[in-house]
């Protein structure tokens, strides 16, 4: 993605350079601009770098972000996206060892002082702006549609299906996969190898991460969702799954804490 150090004194993509890059593009400007954004990668890469030498392990500014994110008031989860197992277990460290100091935070927080938006709820500016709600297999964004349900279900499915030995029995039919809207596909958001061998810290983050996800989707159709919203009883019943699949994780964590075993997944 762009919060990378990829983009970091690098130029904006190219028009077309990626489908998820127009969307993205989008909340930056909503930001303050390119410029702006360069400002935060610079200081969130300067903590990272920090944090490395002083921990003496990888620390990227992207973790960084993560837990600068986690470290805000009432912010239980962040959701984000992952290509491979190392994005995942990336995640993991930076949301559940990564700490940043009051200097840290202030350092990130300057960089982001002043910013004009994006404002409203999550998702919002996805479900209002039709630059970045268009949904077409070349451009906008997916977020906040029943394409955006269908692959939450997917991706929890693949979870419940490695991890079964720690999960309740899912409810019949929750994981049956309907057909894709008609004139669009549905490709995988998440490769299935980037939930292969997590440790159950890991696996508890990732399934905090659904339930705040899910949480975001669309009313039905008719209120705010519009047409291509997700029934809320199917997105209610796949919240209350994940609730489930969460709270026996950490059940089993604990467990495995109390008898001093490393908590691992499978």
């Amino acid at each position: 993605g762009l919060l990378s150090k990829t983009w970091l004194g690098a130029p904006p993509p190219e028009d077309g350079a990626h489908p998820n890059f127009t969307s993205n593009l989008v909340l930056i400007d909503a930001f303050g601009g390119w410029g702006r954004f360069q400002d935060v990668l610079r200081a969130l890469d300067l903590v990272a770098s920090a944090k490395a030498t002083a921990l003496g392990c990888r620390v990227t500014l992207s973790m960084v972000a993560i837990a600068w994110t986690l470290a805000q008031p009432g912010v239980g989860a962040v959701v984000l996206g992952a290509r491979d197992a190392d994005h995942v277990k990336d995640a993991g460290v930076a949301a559940s060892r990564l700490e940043l100091g009051g200097d840290d935070l202030a350092a990130i927080d300057a960089a982001a002082a002043g910013a004009p938006g994006p404002a409203g709820e999550v998702y919002g500016l996805e479900r209002d702006d039709a630059s970045v709600s268009v949904h077409s297999e070349r451009n906008g964004s997916l977020a906040a549609t029943t394409t955006h349900f269908r692959e939450c279900a997917r991706r929890l499915a693949e979870l419940h299906r490695l991890y079964a030995a720690h999960l309740p029995e899912a409810p019949a039919g929750l994981f049956e996969a309907p057909p894709p809207p008609r004139g669009k596909g549905l490709a995988p958001w998440t490769a299935v190898s980037a939930y292969a061998n997590l440790e159950l810290t890991e696996l508890v983050y990732v399934l905090r991460g659904f339930v705040s996800e899910i949480d975001c989707l669309p009313a039905p159709p008719g209120s705010d969702g519009g047409d291509d919203a997700s029934p809320a009883p199917e997105v209610a019943k796949l919240r209350t799954f994940a609730a489930r699949m969460l709270a026996a994780t950490e059940q089993a964590l604990f467990v495995a804490q109390k008898r001093g075993a490393p908590g691992r997944g499978r």
